[in-house]
Formats: C-alpha cells, sequence, structure tokens
C-alpha cells in the first residue's frame, strides 16, 4: 500500500500507518522471526504476558497513551487470563511466522479475490488502515464506514458502534 493509494479524505490514515509503523514493526519482528523464544517467555511470566498485552494495547488503541480510557481493567485482565489459563500466546504469535513462510494465493484467479458481499471497518487509530482504493480492487466491498473513534482493537474499544455496524451489514441478506 502506497500514500498514492489514499484518497484525500483518507490521509489521517496513512499518517496513522506511518505513526504506528516502529511499534508495528517491532512486532511484526519478532513474531515472524521468533515467536517460539517469545511465546516461551510469555507462558512462564504472567506478568510478562500482561505487560506484552497492555503495551499492544496501549499502543494501537484511541486511548491517547492512557490505556484503560479504551479498555476497562476488567477487559484487559479477562484477555491476559484467557491466553494464560489455555497456554495459547504462542499460537497466536506462531500465526504471523507461518504467514511470512508462505505466500497466500487465492484459489482462483477471478475478480474481485474476495467475492463475497465484504463489509469493513476503518478505524482511526487502527495500525494498518487500508484505503478504500485497496479495498475495492481486492474484496466485493459493499458496507464501508470510518468510525470517529477506535483502534486495532476496535470492537472492543467501540462495542456498541462495531455491533450496529455488523446489524447494518446483514440486515441486507434477511429473507
Amino acid at each position: 500500500v502506497r500514500e498514492s493509494d489514499y484518497a484525500p479524505d483518507e490521509k489521517a490514515l496513512y499518517a496513522r500507518r506511518a505513526e504506528a509503523e516502529p511499534t508495528a514493526a517491532s512486532h511484526m519482528a519478532v513474531h515472524s522471526m521468533d515467536p517460539q523464544t517469545l511465546a516461551i517467555a510469555l507462558n512462564d511470566s504472567p506478568a510478562g504476558l500482561l505487560a506484552w498485552i497492555v503495551e499492544r494495547r496501549r499502543a494501537w488503541s484511541d486511548c491517547g497513551g492512557e490505556v484503560e480510557r479504551a479498555f476497562t481493567r476488567e477487559h484487559l485482565l479477562t484477555t491476559v487470563s484467557l491466553f494464560w489459563l489455555t497456554q495459547t500466546i504462542g499460537s497466536s504469535l506462531r500465526f504471523y511466522w507461518e504467514t511470512a513462510r508462505q505466500d497466500w494465493k487465492p484459489a482462483h484467479s477471478r475478480q474481485p479475490t474476495i467475492e463475497a458481499p465484504t463489509a469493513m471497518a476503518v478505524l482511526p487509530q487502527d495500525v494498518f488502515p487500508l484505503p478504500r482504493k485497496v479495498v475495492e480492487r481486492h474484496a466485493n466491498l459493499q458496507h464501508w464506514r470510518v468510525y470517529a473513534k477506535g483502534g486495532h482493537f476496535g470492537p472492543a474499544e467501540a462495542p456498541e458502534e462495531y455491533v450496529e455496524d455488523v446489524r447494518a451489514f446483514f440486515r441486507r441478506f434477511r429473507t
């Protein structure tokens, strides 16, 4: 995705992408190159796991650096507990390693590649917000919504708006 892919009214999304790139780059590097070492450390330390999860929420949400503006303590502790109690942080990290080693290829050559009706939620503080032009190139885009707030963890940051958006998208398919 290039800066030229972003429409004039999407320039703030490109700026956010550039702003988030350093944090995202370190995240992608460790996840795609050495996830097992990190997984072992995070599985061994609930404090380390909490720090890792909370830092991502702080850096990638619409909280202005104050993570509890976007998430309750209960939400953060529940998220960490799910990873801790199920010992699944490793599988969530491993996904990046696997996808970095195998290019995804569609099963067909039709365009758009994603033929199913597609909805897209654009959150202003997401890490890699996609421009509409790129989404339209690859998907059968039927619903596009730019949220007033939210980041990478949008459904948790703006749950009411997200639920209404999902309902609005699927309402047209009711019979």
